[in-house]
C-alpha cells in the first residue's frame, strides 16, 4: 500500500513535471516565433548579402579600418551583446527549466550510448540556437545527470540539424556538398560522439581495504563502476602525510618502507612511492602512498623525505600495518 506521505510526494513531483513542461513550451514558442526562426529565415533569404560585422550580424556601432583599436573592440562587444542577448537569455532560462524537469524524472537515459546520442539529437535539433546559447542548455542537461553523449549530441545538433540550417545548406550549396555536410553531421552526432564518450576517468586505490588495488571508473553516466580485485592478496600498507609547514598533504614527498631489516639497503624489502596529486583524465588517485608488502605483517622502517629535503623516520615497533598517518609539526 502507498502511504499518505508517498502519495503526497508523488503528487508534488507530478505537478513539478507539468509546470516545468509548461514553462519549457512557453519559452520555446516565444523564442522560436519571436526571434530565432524569423532571424534565420531572414538570413536565408538574404544569402550572401547578410550584414556581418566582426562577431555579430546586428551592426549597432559602426567602425572602419582606420578606427582606433579601443573603438573597434567596444563596437564589436556592443554588437555581439545585442546579437546574442535574446538567445543567451533563452539558453539560461531553458537550461534552468530542463534542470528542474530532470530533477523529478526517474528515467533519464537508455543503457545504449547510441540511443542516448539519438535522444540528444532529438532534443537539440528543434532548438536551433547557436553555440553561445546552446552552452547553458547543455550545462542544464549535464547538471541534471543526463548522459554525456546526450549532452554532447544536443549541443552539436542544435547548430547543425535545425531545419533552417539544413534548408540553407541545400539552397545555397551544391547538392553533393549539402548532402555530405548533413551526412557528416549525423555521423558525428550519432556515431563519433557516443564512441568518444566511452573514454573513462578512473582512480585506482584499495577500495575494500584488503591489501590490493581496485579500480573505480566513470564516464559521465548515472553511476560509477567498481572493478574489485578479488585475487588472493597479501597485506597492504597505506601511508598518508600531514605537514604543518604549509604543504598539508605532503605533495612531492618521497616515502620509503622496508619490511626486512630497518635499513634502506638491497635485500631489505624496501619500496619507494612519491606523493602526488595527479593521475588520469579528470581524476587523480588518493593523495597517499600504497605499498603491497606480501606476507609481511608490518613495515620495519618508514622514511619520509619531505619536499624541503628534511627526513622523518619511524622504526621497529613504531612502524605499524594498515593505514598510517605520518605527521610533521611546524
Amino acid at each position: 500500500m502507498i502511504s499518505m506521505r508517498e502519495a503526497g510526494s508523488e503528487k508534488r513531483s507530478n505537478s513539478r513535471i507539468w509546470l516545468s513542461v509548461a514553462v519549457i513550451a512557453v519559452l520555446v514558442c516565444i523564442f522560436w516565433k519571436g526571434s530565432r526562426y524569423p532571424a534565420l529565415n531572414e538570413k536565408a533569404m538574404m544569402g550572401g548579402d547578410t550584414p556581418l560585422s566582426g562577431l555579430s550580424f546586428d551592426i549597432i556601432f559602426d567602425f572602419f579600418p582606420d578606427s582606433p583599436l579601443y573603438w573597434a573592440f567596444a563596437a564589436n562587444v556592443g554588437s555581439w551583446i545585442v546579437t546574442n542577448w535574446k538567445g543567451m537569455t533563452f539558453g539560461v532560462l531553458f537550461g534552468a527549466a530542463i534542470l528542474t524537469l530532470l530533477s523529478v524524472i526517474r528515467t533519464r537515459s537508455f543503457k545504449n550510448g547510441f540511443a542516448n546520442a539519438a535522444l540528444g539529437a532529438t532534443i537539440g535539433a528543434p532548438l536551433g540556437v547557436c553555440v553561445n546559447c546552446a552552452a547553458p542548455i547543455a550545462l542544464g542537461l549535464h547538471m541534471g545527470r543526463m548522459r554525456l553523449e546526450t549532452t554532447l549530441a544536443a549541443l552539436i545538433a542544435s547548430l547543425t540539424l535545425n531545419v533552417i540550417v539544413v534548408t540553407m545548406s541545400f539552397a545555397l550549396l551544391p547538392l553533393h556538398v549539402a548532402a555530405t555536410k548533413l551526412l557528416l553531421s549525423l555521423l558525428l552526432i550519432l556515431l563519433i560522439a557516443p564512441l568518444l564518450c566511452r573514454s573513462y576517468d578512473y582512480v585506482s586505490f584499495d577500495y575494500d581495504r584488503d591489501g590490493d588495488i581496485d579500480i573505480v571508473r566513470d564516464n559521465g553516466a548515472i553511476r560509477m563502476i567498481v572493478h574489485r580485485n578479488d585475487r588472493p592478496a597479501g597485506n597492504g600498507l597505506w601511508v598518508s602525510l600531514r605537514d604543518a609547514m604549509g604543504n598539508s598533504m605532503g605533495i612531492g614527498a618521497r616515502v620509503i618502507i622496508c619490511t626486512g631489516e630497518p635499513e634502506i639497503a638491497p635485500g631489505n624489502g624496501c619500496q619507494m612511492r612519491q606523493i602526488k596529486a595527479s593521475g588520469g583524465y579528470q581524476s587523480f588517485d588518493p593523495i597517499a602512498a600504497h605499498f603491497g608488502i606480501g606476507e609481511a605483517r608490518e613495515a620495519t622502517l618508514i622514511a619520509v623525505t619531505w619536499p624541503d629535503g628534511k627526513i622523518t623516520e619511524i622504526r621497529g615497533e613504531e612502524a605499524l600495518s594498515g593505514e598510517i598517518i605520518m605527521p610533521r609539526a611546524s
